[in-house]
């Protein structure tokens, strides 16, 4: 085992799952960071920001604290077999690992609220979309937010959800494992949602062949994570007839592949132009400092890039950034018929756009 390791005499898989934790949360938190600072550098302020930005920099934060308790939970002896844990310390960590199991189901519920939110503002006119958006990603907040109450809410008194020893009642142990089960199967459900949802937008727009293979990678990563989902709901359920501290690399494999693909697919794009605006940035300046100028035609195509992404939405949301944010997705913008806004199918025919629609 690639993640087996030892403390003293006794063979544990803490090591590896903290170092789990920390790898992806990490990656993801520096993801999430590159694509705050980039809108705040482009608009100067935090006025760049729109509420997929909270979430997903929440979702990044909440991740980080996890990574933080699951490697105080290895130090207390989480990752090796039920038996070789030191009986004073089963409380601490059930304590630890109730808090994280609460916390991973914030982040779940956010990353995932934030590519729909993301993917919601693209969608512009298209209605069934956005209401589609909009109801899976409700339910799936009342669903998360009932998975990281239940631990809090199932004994009386609430210590003895994670501490056995100490004298009071629970409902069902299982009924807690299967309701927390089918939560995690609907967090599946919810990823292939997404993943398909940006191919309902495909044939409104004009996208590079570069964009479509870019959009069908993301969608394979979505039913990854939606996958990785279904495997921790399937493994949570059976986790009663399981040594569970060992077994438990499983579980968080799947947890951490799931947030990690959401959180950096929900920053890909703005990652994405980040590169290459400092690729294009820093070509300009080698030019300059030998005394050249960029090619003019190369200027002309990046003014038109950042000037056509999008046109102006008909409606805007309340506390959305003025600028519109569809070129975080695509970089071809909407066809339009003369000058109505509402969307149409785009018309194979067209080459270029009006000079009215690069204003």
């Amino acid at each position: 085992m690639a993640l087996l390791g030892l403390q003293g005499n006794v063979p544990t898989r803490g090591p590896g799952i903290a170092s789990l934790y920390w790898s992806m949360s990490i990656i993801a938190a520096i993801c999430v960071g590159i694509r705050v600072i980039s809108l705040m550098r482009k608009h100067r302020s935090w006025r760049g920001l729109w509420w997929d930005d909270y979430l997903l920099l929440l979702a990044a934060i909440a991740f980080l604290i996890v990574a933080m308790l699951v490697n105080r939970e290895v130090q207390f002896g989480y990752g090796r077999h039920t038996k070789d844990v030191v009986l004073a310390y089963f409380g601490r960590i059930g304590l630890l690992m109730t808090i994280s199991n609460s916390l991973v189901c914030y982040i779940t519920a956010c990353s995932k609220g934030a590519v729909a939110l993301m993917v919601w503002t693209v969608a512009r006119d298209i209605t069934w979309l956005k209401w589609s958006l909009s109801i899976t990603i409700i339910i799936s907040f009342l669903v998360f937010t009932a998975a990281a109450s239940q631990p809090w809410m199932r004994c009386s008194p609430t210590a003895k959800h994670w501490n056995p020893a100490i004298p009071g009642e629970c409902y069902s142990l299982n009924t807690y494992l299967v309701t927390t089960a089918i939560a995690y199967a609907y967090g599946a459900f919810v990823d292939l949602v997404l993943a398909a949802s940006p191919w309902a937008i495909m044939p409104y727009l004009r996208v590079t062949w570069r964009e479509k293979i870019g959009v069908g990678i993301a969608t394979a990563l979505g039913v990854v994570a939606s996958a990785s989902s279904a495997t921790k709901a399937a493994l949570l359920y059976t986790a009663m007839d399981r040594d569970f501290s060992w077994d438990a690399i499983e579980i968080n494999i799947a947890t951490t592949l799931e947030i990690f693909i959401v959180v950096v697919l929900g920053c890909a794009p703005a990652v994405r132009l980040f590169f290459r605006d400092s690729r294009r940035s820093s070509h300009r300046r080698s030019m300059a400092g030998n005394g050249n100028r960029a090619p003019e035609g190369d200027d002309r195509r990046g003014r038109a890039r950042s000037t056509t992404t999008m046109s102006q939405p008909s409606s805007m949301v309340v506390g959305m950034p003025e600028e519109p944010r569809a070129s975080f997705l695509f970089e071809g913008h909407y066809t339009k018929s003369g000058s109505d806004d509402r969307l149409v199918k785009k018309d194979s025919s067209l080459n270029h756009f009006d000079k009215k629609d690069q204003v």
